[in-house]
């Protein structure tokens, strides 16, 4: 089991390598600057094998939440969007069904 100490060592040279990549560049491409920053953490020697995993995925998580939240919101009003259009549905049959009762009587 890894160390507390060393996964804190290598996930702040990930931040710190992070932090100095996205002062000094244009940041457009988040892939290619988190490719760097992997590249970098994984060559400091300070990540276990055994921790290779947790370290991919420390250096992609920002980018992990972002889509994450991107594809739940446009679910969210994908479902949205359908629910209004069904109960727009039901509240027009329902006035359609009272007119033609009020017609009837």
């Amino acid at each position: 089991m890894e160390d507390a100490n060393a996964a804190r060592q290598w996930q702040e040279l990930a931040d710190s390598t992070l932090a100095s990549l996205r002062s000094a560049e244009d940041v457009s491409d988040v892939r290619e600057t988190e490719m760097l920053v992997l590249a970098e953490v994984l060559s400091s020697g300070l990540v276990p094998e055994t921790s290779l995993e947790d370290a991919v995925e420390y250096v992609f998580q920002e980018r992990h939440n972002d889509e994450s939240t991107k594809l739940l919101t446009e679910q969210y009003k994908e479902r949205i969007g359908k629910l209004r259009e069904r109960l727009n549905q039901v509240v027009d049959s329902k006035t359609s069904a009272r007119i033609e009762l009020a017609e009837r009587l």
